[in-house]
């Protein structure tokens, strides 16, 4: 409940009658993080919260707007099929304008004077783990959380624990003829609103696989990968999207423990990579560890609690202060 106090989106108030293109508007909204809100005619049903300036209103043409709706910005639709007289005003038309609306919506919800660069459009965060149970599918996903980004699931770990149903994998996916941005995020499913592109069960996948550079480099907007144990192939992956144009960031988290020390030794032994990464250890470390950190010249820090956003936040500022 606290973390859905902290994190106040946004709405979007949709007037629209033609179903496809209210369906579309409720999409967009979503994927831009603000909370769609259907109007029925000309009662409002005041969300949670009531009406704030900092909502939006997207509204059909043609479409009367309620009184407690009047003073919100508005953004006037039109489908494609619809025929305007030469005295309609129209903003946005779909489907074809939809990477213009998601930007406009996008910078509706996210406060104009934050410039947090890991949220901006071309960042990537690399998420890797030393050793098994390392806590890189947490550190993944409460990064995503913190940047409001979409993750990948580039090492498998959350295969066969999600109902994807209907929802996008990466088996639906063909590196040389991908959706548009917008349409691939928004048919994701979503994990504590994070929309994550994961496997179905039995399809393997790491960050190796050329799908994922192309996903992570198509997508218009932060990206957060989890690549598991697969570290040589983590900083492949970061240099190739470097010579892209991406900010790329690497994150490596693993135990404390004696094993874990033993197992960041080995794989220090051999790093040989430009992108120094942030490294995060879960649990209280072993005096082995603190021995192998030592040797190898790594700083370190506590991964911070599961449930702490603040301190999540302070992860994200030394990540890209780094």
């Amino acid at each position: 409940m606290r973390e859905n106090q902290v994190e106040r989106r946004p709405q979007a108030w949709v007037i629209a009658q033609e179903p496809e293109l209210r369906q579309s508007l409720v999409d967009l909204s979503r994927l831009a993080l603000m909370r769609p809100i259907v109007v029925d005619g000309e009662a409002v049903k005041v969300a949670r919260g009531g009406v704030r300036d900092v909502d939006t209103v997207l509204v059909e043409v043609g479409e009367q707007v309620p009184d407690p709706l009047l003073e919100l910005a508005r953004v006037s639709v039109a489908g494609r099929s619809q025929v305007l007289d030469g005295s309609a005003q129209v903003d946005v038309i779909l489907p074809g304008d939809e990477v213009a609306l998601l930007q406009l919506l996008t910078s509706r919800s996210e406060p104009a004077d934050e410039a947090d660069p890991v949220r901006e459009a071309d960042s990537v965060v690399l998420v890797g783990a030393w050793n098994g149970g390392g806590g890189a599918t947490t550190t993944a996903r409460n990064l995503a959380r913190l940047t409001r980004a979409v993750l990948l699931d580039a090492a498998g770990n959350w295969g066969g624990e999600l109902p994807l149903g209907d929802y996008l994998s990466w088996s639906d996916l063909v590196p040389s003829d991908l959706p548009p941005p917008w349409k691939l995020v928004s048919s994701l499913p979503r994990v504590g609103r994070v929309p994550i592109l994961t496997v179905r069960t039995g399809v393997p996948l790491t960050p190796g696989d050329v799908l994922v550079r192309e996903v992570a480099d198509q997508l218009r907007r932060p990206t957060v990968i989890d690549c598991g144990t697969h570290l040589e192939q983590l900083f492949a992956l970061a240099e190739q999207l470097e010579a892209r144009g991406k900010k790329v960031r690497a994150v490596l988290t693993g135990t404390g423990t004696d094993r874990g020390a033993a197992a960041l030794g080995r794989w220090r032994s051999s790093f040989q990579s430009e992108v120094e990464p942030l490294y995060l250890v879960t649990g209280r470390p072993h005096p082995m560890f603190h021995i192998v950190a030592e040797r190898h010249g790594v700083s370190w820090s506590r991964a911070p609690r599961r449930a702490a956003p603040r301190a999540w936040r302070r992860t994200g500022e030394r990540l890209w202060a780094a």
